[in-house]
């Protein structure tokens, strides 16, 4: 009767609300949804809410070049959880892989260029297919203050600016010093 009458009904049992929104027949009388995976329910509720997963994190989801997985975290991330996107800091570069990368769909992006990047991020001299955008313009400073911090050149400091909105999410990263993106979504 409720729903004829236009009202939504809702299972406000969280198993019961995971086989409501795949119109199953509850597993258990106690534990209805125990035979769903993790991977599986984030998919139901992405669905169901149409809303996008964001994981931000501190250590990384891929090497450096984005050719593979991080030794540890990709796993253990994605076989729990179906991101639509994915940010980390831990690594200090600015990068924006794409679907070339390992991470394929999952729009992976390291925005760790905060603190300290290095201009031309190790294992990128001869690998770039795999990314849209990374940090690359020089931080001018004087050779003692590069000599003390690395013999690696050093760029621009950098942040993301991310807008969600219900068209969606925008992306545009910056660099110190610039009030005009060097990259946008």
């Amino acid at each position: 009767p409720l729903v004829e009458a236009g009202i939504d009904v809702v299972e406000t049992d969280l198993g019961e609300l995971i086989i409501q929104l795949v119109n199953e027949k509850p597993f258990h009388l106690v534990f209805p949804s125990v035979h769903k995976m993790a991977p599986e329910v984030a998919e139901i509720f992405s669905k169901a809410t149409g809303k996008k997963v964001i994981v931000m994190s501190h250590h990384t989801g891929l090497e450096t070049a984005g050719g593979s997985p991080s030794k540890y975290l990709w796993k253990d991330v994605t076989s729990v959880l179906n991101p639509d996107y994915w940010y980390w800091g831990h690594t200090h570069l600015g990068i924006i892989y794409n679907a070339e990368a390992y991470s394929g769909n999952i729009k992976t992006r390291c925005i760790g260029h905060s603190s300290m990047p290095f201009a031309i991020p190790p294992g990128m001299e001869k690998n770039d297919k795999n990314v849209d955008w990374y940090s690359t313009s020089p931080l001018v400073s004087d050779g003692t203050s590069q000599a003390l911090s690395y013999s690696r050149p050093r760029a621009k400091n950098g942040f993301a600016i991310l807008t969600l909105s219900e068209n969606g999410i925008t992306e545009e990263v910056y660099e110190i010093g610039n009030t005009n993106p060097v990259w946008r979504s």
